[in-house]
């Protein structure tokens, strides 16, 4: 799902990832899912660059996942590699 940069739609991203796993992923695995989309969409729209948020969710076999993209140039960004 994309989404315009409007603080709105982190109820929108929360719903569709509630409605994606409902049923299919158990309660307290889609409630923790709801939960870091929130965030996530909230830093996007926040912090990024973009005209848009990118939300995809995903259920395979016993794996259940949420990304969230935005584009564009960012400053300060840790070194996450190991």
């Amino acid at each position: 799902m994309r989404l315009g940069v409007d603080l709105q739609n982190v109820g929108v991203a929360r719903k569709f990832v509630q409605a994606t796993f409902d049923g299919v992923v158990p309660h307290a695995v889609t409630a923790d899912l709801v939960l870091a989309t929130s965030e996530l969409v909230t830093n996007a729209i926040e912090h990024g660059r973009s005209s848009s948020v990118l939300v995809t969710v995903r259920v395979e076999a016993a794996n259940a996942s949420v990304s969230i993209r935005s584009a564009g140039a960012a400053d300060h960004l840790a070194d996450v590699s190991s």
